[in-house]
């Protein structure tokens, strides 16, 4: 039953409710040492229901551009870019910097509401699906793959998903 998760984290009705922690319902998990930890439901989640917010300080573009440049690679940098700002999580603890990339298998897109970065389910989620979501970067020197784990998906009765892009605030 879908239900109890769509009228806690709605899209259209989010601002009249009152939010349980937004991360209750998901374990960081080590999903393979190609892609490193992901994010894995422990609950299910319907299509539209608001899964994790993207953690981490809002900056200008040109900040973020200029951190981008000085992190040190054993830290590495978890930088999300939007029109002209910048949410860097590099050293939040937060879940949703650790939700993997995909353009073909993502189950997820990136929405802003309310200047917050929120990622919505694009398909019904059952317990044990790793949340991915397309970052829109083609060029990400890291990115091996945007497959999942055979294994992982063996072990975990997961299965492939459909593509996402962002999403405006109107949800087109």
């Amino acid at each position: 039953d879908f239900s109890k998760t769509k009228m806690r984290r709605s899209a259209r009705t989010y601002k009249k409710e009152i939010f349980v922690n937004e991360e209750d319902g998901f374990e960081k998990k080590f999903i393979n040492d190609s892609i490193g930890y992901g994010v894995i439901t422990k609950e299910r989640f319907s299509v539209g229901d608001l899964l994790l917010t993207y953690p981490g300080e809002k900056i200008t573009k040109s900040e973020g551009d200029r951190r981008l440049a000085e992190y040190p690679s054993e830290v590495g940098s978890f930088l999300f870019f939007y029109n002209n700002d910048c949410f860097d999580a590099t050293y939040s603890e937060g879940l949703g910097r650790f939700v993997n990339h995909s353009s073909k298998h993502a189950n997820a897109v990136a929405k802003m509401l309310d200047g917050k970065i929120w990622l919505k389910a694009l398909k019904n989620l059952p317990v044990g699906s790793e949340i991915r979501y397309n970052y829109g970067v083609k060029s990400l020197l890291w990115k091996e793959t945007d497959k999942p784990s055979e294994q992982f998906l063996l072990e975990n009765n997961a299965l492939p998903v459909m593509e996402c892009s962002i999403l405006n605030e109107q949800g087109y």
